[in-house]
Order: C-alpha cells, then structure tokens, then sequence
C-alpha cells in the first residue's frame, strides 16, 4: 500500500517488487486481485498516468508505447484511451530544445530529425512536422 501511496504501478512491477520482498507467487497473485478489488492498482489508471506523463515530458507515441511493454501493459489500448495530440507533443518537444529557429542545412534537419525520433516520434510526423516547418519559414 505504501508504493502506490506514492505514484501508480502496473500490476507486473507490483508482481516483481513483492517476488524481490521474498513474497511467493500464489501470495502475491493474491495481494494484487484484492488490490484491484478495492481499487488501488489498476493497469488502465497506470497506462493513462504513464502515457500523459512521457507526452508531457516531450516523448513521443512510440517511446511511450515501449515503456508500457515494459511495465506488462496492453500498449494500443492505453495510447488510445490518453487521447493526446501527438503533433502538438512533437512541437513542444522541437520548441524546447531549438525554440523558433529551423534547421538551415541537411545535416542540421537530420540531426534535429535524429533527436525527434530517439524522443518516440514516428518518422512520417517528424518529416511532416520539419517539412511545414521549412516551409513556414520560406512564406515568411
């Protein structure tokens, strides 16, 4: 009860933090069903928690996606039930670390395409993302 005082767990790291406290597994299966019976673990709440929180910190669809295989979560369930805009997710990320400039050599596009994409976001958005970026700047 204290760890999920703290933040959400999903049910697999509770599995494995009661398995390092030399909890057996029938014990544990146990703990965690009453747990979800009265409402203090829920792998949906932790899925949506998880996804809003990587968005907000400027991560993209697919970083967030590998982070709930991770924690043992059904992943297309989760990324559609946050319901965040991704495109404005890939923007704030861009604005943080480069603010208003655009990139003003192929190798400065690549590299900040790079940077976007070990962020999470699919190659297609950041293409189109830089690419209205670019022209953005041409028509202005």
């Amino acid at each position: 009860m204290r760890l999920l005082a703290r933040r959400e767990y999903s049910a697999a790291e509770l599995r494995a933090k009661l398995a390092g406290r030399g909890c057996g597994q029938e014990a544990a299966e146990a703990a965690l069903e009453a747990l979800r019976r009265d409402g203090w673990q829920s792998d949906s709440r932790y899925a949506e928690s998880m996804t809003r929180g990587r968005a907000l910190r400027g991560y993209g669809p697919l970083s967030v996606r590998q982070r709930l295989r991770q924690a043992g979560i059904d992943d297309a369930a989760a990324l559609t039930e946050a319901d965040i805009d991704w495109r404005a997710a890939l923007a704030a990320a861009y604005k943080k670390k480069y603010g208003d400039t655009t990139p003003d050599s192929r190798e400065e596009y690549a590299r900040r395409g790079r940077f976007l994409q070990g962020r999470g976001f699919a190659v297609e958005q950041i293409r189109d993302f830089l690419d209205r970026l670019k022209k953005h700047k041409n028509e202005g």
